[in-house]
């Protein structure tokens, strides 16, 4: 405020409520609600998880065969370009000052529907396994990965668990001019080419 900003938007999570760190939404609801109590005019854009961030969990779990989660959650997952849109849309839109949106994905997937997806775009099966915290903590203890790292994709799960991002709207539209991309096409982008290389290094197999 001090060097003169007169209009902020702040970038924060869906199902962003008061609740003790580590959990995913903490530290943004604190942001929202310092940016509420201080800024002269804001505006609070909630994402959605990223459809890009959930490519990474669909790759590991290919080589697995099974993707797991803390419950049989949905997810509307949004890309991060339609987010950039709907922000840019805020800042150069009128009559936005004061509203909250949530930037959302077209649709809302079932754990089990990610996995049909996943195995639809590869022509690999993959299914959908619903496993415990303790589990999921050690699992990822056990790949090497820092406590810092095990606490965030824990609570990530978790807020999938309880609904957080278990919202469609039209605020993407809305702001962006455009539709939200689908899960479908975000994946099909980043596996169609695993696809391809899985398929080569069958036929290499079976012509040994």
């Amino acid at each position: 405020m001090r060097a003169g900003v007169k209009h902020i938007v702040f970038m924060s999570t869906a199902g962003a409520r008061q609740e003790e760190e580590p959990a995913l939404s903490a530290s943004y609801w604190r942001g929202e609600q310092h940016l509420i109590a201080t800024a002269p005019a804001w505006n609070i854009l909630r994402m959605n998880f990223y459809a890009e961030s959930f490519v990474q969990q669909a790759q590991a779990s290919l080589d697995r065969g099974v993707l797991t989660g803390l419950a049989e959650n949905r997810v509307a997952f949004a890309a991060r370009g339609d987010v950039a849109a709907a922000a840019a849309g805020i800042l150069i839109g009128d009559g936005h000052a004061g509203a909250i949106y949530n930037a959302t994905g077209p649709e809302r997937l079932s754990g089990a529907e990610r996995a049909a997806l996943i195995a639809e775009i590869t022509g690999r099966p993959i299914a959908f396994l619903v496993i415990r915290e303790e589990q999921l903590r050690a699992g990822l203890t056990q790949a090497g990965l820092p406590a810092e790292v095990v606490n965030i994709v824990s609570s990530i799960q978790a807020s999938f668990a309880v609904g957080a991002f278990d919202i469609v709207t039209g605020d993407v539209e809305r702001l962006g001019g455009r539709p939200p991309k689908p899960l479908r096409d975000v994946l099909a982008g980043a596996l169609i080419g695993r696809r391809s290389a899985f398929a080569n290094h069958s036929i290499s197999m079976t012509s040994l």
